[in-house]
């Protein structure tokens, strides 16, 4: 007589210390530095408030979920949560855009300018350094939005913000913010935050 085998594989999950091959409670993955992801007035309070009150609530966003994902980066909780990848590249590309239209724009008086703008500018390494991570990663600490942005570090050992990859993060961060303006107010909305709130930063930080 045969006899049919059946092989089961139970899998166990454990709670406190770490065992190698358990299942992860999802609690501790969906923590940082104490605070619980998910839609709280600690996560996006300050964000929220920081728009309302900039330029009289203009570039203001109410969608709260949308808020939460401006801070998620795809390095947190293994890119299970709603992350900000797409809208940082949409924010990326009107930054780009501006970049190019406010560095055109200033007065010139080269016999090459055409109706006073100096269309040799673009591609310059002034244009190309406009809006770098590491500049946008300072508007993102002068904002103390920082301390806001769930990621994980790729080496926890690592402190310096270059290597840790942490303007990285935050650069994208204020990308995504960009291209959440734009979808919530559109593309006039978008560059006027960019020209008023950022650009200033942006241009003393390369040109110092």
């Amino acid at each position: 007589m045969l006899r049919t085998w059946i092989q089961r594989r139970s899998i166990v999950m454990v709670k406190g210390t770490r065992v190698q091959g358990a299942v992860r409670d999802p609690s501790e993955f969906l923590r940082l530095k104490g605070r619980e992801y998910g839609v709280t007035d600690g996560n996006i309070g300050h964000l929220k408030q920081y728009l309302q009150t900039t330029q009289t609530g203009k570039y203001s966003i109410p969608d709260n979920e949308l808020l939460l994902q401006i801070l998620t980066h795809k390095s947190f909780a293994h890119g299970l949560k709603p992350y900000n990848e797409k809208l940082s590249v949409i924010g990326f590309q009107l930054l780009k855009l501006q970049s190019s239209v406010h560095v055109i724009s200033k007065p010139s008086d080269s016999p090459y300018a055409l109706n006073g703008k100096n269309f040799d500018c673009l591609g310059s390494l002034l244009t190309k350094s406009i809006g770098n991570h590491k500049s946008l990663a300072r508007f993102a600490k002068e904002k103390q939005f920082d301390q806001l942005v769930f990621w994980k570090k790729r080496d926890p050992t690592l402190e310096d913000p270059a290597t840790s990859g942490e303007d990285t993060v935050l650069g994208k961060t204020v990308l995504a913010l960009i291209g959440a303006i734009n979808l919530t107010h559109g593309k006039k909305v978008a560059t006027e935050f960019i020209e008023t709130e950022l650009m200033p930063l942006l241009v003393e930080d390369v040109t110092r």
